[in-house]
């Protein structure tokens, strides 16, 4: 198999492993064709510059996949939510340092983040039906929440 750039992984590996194993894509005489064109691999200078992956092994992509995405919004915790008692009537923001790790994402339970910051005093929301609230009515009819009817 010979691949000549890097595959940025977007959001699934899988899709990346299929790139790599399409003949079309990996074909040794269209990649050696390829690598040999200047105006797709140089660097300004002129220069070509190929690179191996190192430790790059098709039966373990997955388990050696480790990465950091940093810190990133789990949720929000509204008023009525809130557990935690320094929370309560307050909206709060959760956040964790999401990480793959064998090439899995464990998401942690909203009580489980341990990066908190309190958005703002805020009180639970009365829902008055047929006010704020229009029950499963507002689901009726399909489209954006229910409401096609009323978008024209």
């Amino acid at each position: 198999m010979a691949y000549d750039k890097i595959i940025t992984v977007r959001s699934r590996l899988d899709h990346c492993v299929d790139y790599v194993l399409n003949r079309e894509k990996t074909d040794m005489a269209a990649v050696l064709d390829y690598i040999g064109r200047t105006d797709k691999n140089a660097l300004p200078d002129g220069r070509s510059v190929l690179e191996t992956a190192i430790n790059c092994d098709l039966e373990s992509a997955y388990q050696d996949m480790n990465l950091s995405f940093g810190i990133m919004v789990h949720g929000i915790t509204y008023p009525d939510e809130a557990i935690r008692e320094e929370e309560k009537g307050k909206m709060t923001v959760r956040l964790w340092n999401a990480q793959m790790t064998d090439g899995i994402i464990q998401f942690p339970r909203p009580e489980e983040c341990r990066i908190r910051k309190v958005l703002r005093d805020a009180k639970q929301k009365d829902f008055v039906f047929e006010k704020n609230f229009g029950g499963l009515k507002e689901f009726e009819g399909g489209g954006a929440f229910g409401m096609a009817k009323d978008l024209g």
